[in-house]
């Protein structure tokens, strides 16, 4: 993939991105799920493991929303 086609691309689905970011959550989440990825990466020359934390909520009508995603 060029330079360019990458930027294309995250061009197009950045304003979809902040949007879900802005977006309201509810107030109440009566189901809660935590869980992480661990993933090997190379930071440095040097691999190093990463967690990807992973928040999903299950609201009152029994919609599961992906509530976060942290490092």
């Amino acid at each position: 993939m060029s330079p360019t086609l990458i930027s294309s691309i995250t061009d197009k689905i950045i304003p979809e991105i902040k949007e879900r970011q802005s977006r309201p959550i509810e107030k109440c989440y009566p189901i809660v799920y935590l869980d992480a990825m661990h993933f090997k990466v190379k930071d440095g020359g040097v691999y190093k493991e990463k967690a990807v934390y992973i928040v999903l909520g299950v609201n009152i009508k029994g919609i599961k929303e992906l509530l976060g995603l942290y490092v």
